[in-house]
């Protein structure tokens, strides 16, 4: 078997496509995903606001990240594996203005950190700097830092163990060495 893609979205998608729905059920999941971002959207602008479900700041940005160009027409394709990613990074971003700092929130976030990673690989790149402006931030660095990665870096190592195992060493080949392209 090969896979070139996040394992998160084929977990995701395969049973939608497999119930007979096709690549329309995967493009309603994505349209579904994407609008569940524009209400994560929405409650972090609205912030603290008593009268949330009026909350003109967060009602601007929720309308504008949903007309984006990139995002309207992305979310009529087959893309729902970087709306997952970006789905499980607003709930990190909820998490973190919202709670105040415990062990509980730490993993929470971290397994959602987790989870961005298996559904879109940039998320690597693309958040982990904000985690660990976050973490350097904080009064307690350390053990933030700890906690945070083991959360992330324990879930992440078993999946990929089993996964290697799973497809007789194929997967890091496949999903991680696959997705790295020479420049041309």
């Amino acid at each position: 078997m090969v896979v070139t893609h996040p394992p998160l979205g084929y977990l995701v998608g395969y049973p939608v496509y497999a119930a007979g729905f096709g690549s329309q059920g995967l493009r309603i999941l994505n349209v579904l995903i994407t609008l569940a971002c524009a209400v994560l959207i929405y409650i972090v602008a609205s912030g603290s606001d008593k009268k949330r479900l009026r909350s003109l700041p967060g009602l601007f940005a929720a309308s504008v990240f949903v007309s984006l160009p990139p995002i309207l027409r992305w979310s009529q394709l087959i893309r729902f594996p970087d709306a997952l990613a970006c789905l499980f990074d607003l709930g990190i971003v909820l998490l973190l203005i919202g709670r105040k700092i415990n062990v509980r929130r730490e993993v929470i976030v971290g397994l959602l950190f987790t989870l961005a990673i298996l559904s879109k690989h940039s998320s690597l790149l693309m958040f982990g700097p904000v985690l660990l402006w976050e973490m350097v931030r904080e009064r307690e660095p350390k053990r933030l830092a700890l906690t945070r990665f083991a959360a992330c870096a324990v879930p992440l190592a078993g999946f990929c163990f089993y996964m290697q195992w799973w497809s007789q060493g194929g997967f890091i080949t496949n999903v991680v060495y696959g997705n790295l392209m020479r420049r041309t």
